[in-house]
């Protein structure tokens, strides 16, 4: 993907609200990642972002590993720095490894975005409460991107949300 000018920087709320005008039936849109990429020890890949997940016999499971640098998110001739705190992503494994004997189990997931392919995002809020001195809540919100590998249908994704943000809270 080559860009004619430098990309316009926006901020994460910038960036939300042009998407919503740009098409508020469906703000959907195609876009890709720049960044500092890092090599996962497991697929060798090198991801913008990535995490690894272990899944034990008693399907419970531990968040390995989350790559935090922060990226870039380029569509059109627009870029926004984001860091995993404000995206969600649904992503098919990028890697799987399975170890298994009569005493052992451990299923270990790679989920990743890589530099240069092109992925769908949707602009998403979250809503939460905060708890005042007075006992009464104050709701607060928090613009995020949900990105993934499959498009997005009209309801939201068609793949469930990757593990390291499926108990997500503030």
């Amino acid at each position: 993907m080559l860009l004619a000018a430098a990309p316009v920087k926006l901020e994460r709320n910038q960036f939300s609200e042009l998407l919503f005008n740009f098409n508020n039936l469906n703000p959907a849109v195609e876009i890709y990642l720049t960044g500092k990429t890092e090599k996962s020890g497991l697929s060798f890949n090198n991801y913008i972002y990535y995490e690894i997940i272990s899944y034990n016999k008693d399907t419970s499971y531990s968040i390995d590993y989350i790559f935090e640098n922060s990226f870039n998110i380029l569509w059109k001739n627009y870029s926004i720095n984001v860091n995993y705190r404000n995206i969600r992503t649904f992503l098919k494994p990028q890697y799987s490894e399975t170890i298994s004997s009569d005493t052992c189990y451990k299923k270990t997931l790679e989920y990743g975005l890589l530099p240069g392919k092109k992925y769908y995002l949707l602009p998403h809020t979250d809503t939460y409460y905060l708890n005042e001195p007075d006992g009464s809540y104050v709701e607060k919100t928090n613009t995020i991107f949900y990105i993934s590998d499959q498009p997005f249908n009209k309801s939201g994704p068609q793949i469930p949300i990757t593990p390291a943000f499926q108990g997500w809270t503030y």
